[in-house]
């Protein structure tokens, strides 16, 4: 009896799932004159398929408009609304990012504590450097192909009572011990 009833009610949640799928292909073309409303697909578990053509010349957009939303909505649609363009990341205050081109484009962004670095060309790789004043750890990753495999390091070292000199040897020599195929940039 038991197990009856999972299968039961697995089988109930699963229709419950089903019915709010949607699967659409949708295409609304309005150059003015013709409106061409063509949807296909799947809304809440019934089929839609959808083509019409409408002759709209004279109509203000405002009455096009109208038109389209009173199909949408006879057909169970709700209106959509226009996807809202991204913003584009700001950098934190005292972050620099710079892009520069020539034969290796490097895209940077550094702080007073942190660097990351993504340099192109022929051989490209990236690179992110982050201290940690408060507590002394120094974090970095490098990510590179050599020889045609990927390579991926990442290590973290407490570096507190180190000097900024004393950090950049540190940092020199562990892209020696990984072998990162060209000199980086410090």
């Amino acid at each position: 009896m038991k197990k009856f009833l999972t299968i039961l009610f697995a089988g109930v949640t699963s229709l419950a799932i089903a019915q709010d799928k949607i699967e659409l292909s949708r295409s609304i073309d309005d150059n003015g004159t013709t409106l061409r409303i063509s949807i296909k697909g799947t809304l809440n578990g019934k089929r839609i398929d959808y083509q019409q053509t409408f002759d709209v010349d004279g109509m203000s957009k405002g009455e096009r408009m109208e038109l389209r939303e009173r199909i949408l909505d006879s057909l169970g649609m709700a209106k959509v609304e226009a996807p809202v363009r991204p913003v584009p990341p700001v950098p934190p205050t005292g972050t620099t990012v710079s892009i520069s081109g020539g034969q290796e484009p490097v895209v940077s962004a550094t702080d007073q504590f942190a660097q990351s670095y993504a340099v192109g060309g022929d051989r490209p790789y990236t690179k992110q450097i982050k201290y940690n004043p408060d507590n002394g750890q120094m974090y970095m990753r490098y990510r590179f192909n050599k020889n045609d495999e990927e390579f991926s390091y990442e290590k973290t070292l407490d570096a507190s009572g180190k000097s900024e000199d004393e950090r950049l040897r540190i940092i020199r020599d562990f892209e020696r011990q990984i072998g990162v195929p060209i000199k980086t940039i410090q």
